[in-house]
């Protein structure tokens, strides 16, 4: 099997994961960062409305741009904020990632 299938498999996975994982981390997210569950349940939100409104989007704004240029910004910019929202302690940044992840 080509390399390349199970990369697309792995990010899959990985877009999965982090759509999903913080639906059970809400309440604990709201007690660390003293907001309300539905507050913190908001990031799920974020994640779903980011997917929504950037797929028509970004597909017409870089529909002349190489493939693979476009897989890797798109990687790149999933993987800060992937990274971003964990780590920090203020919800509106969690939201704003969690939206550009």
């Amino acid at each position: 099997m080509p390399f390349v299938i199970h990369i697309f498999a792995i990010s899959a996975f990985a877009l999965g994961l982090a759509e999903f994982v913080p639906i059970g981390l809400t309440s604990i997210m709201a007690d660390e960062l003293s907001v309300g569950v539905e507050t913190a349940g908001a990031t799920v939100t974020a994640y779903a409305l980011g997917a929504v409104f950037a797929a028509p989007v970004l597909t017409a704004l870089t529909a002349n741009w190489p493939r693979k240029k476009v897989m890797l910004i798109a990687a790149f910019v999933f993987t800060v904020g992937a990274l971003v929202a964990p780590v920090t302690a203020n919800i509106s940044v969690i939201l704003l990632a969690r939206f550009a992840a």
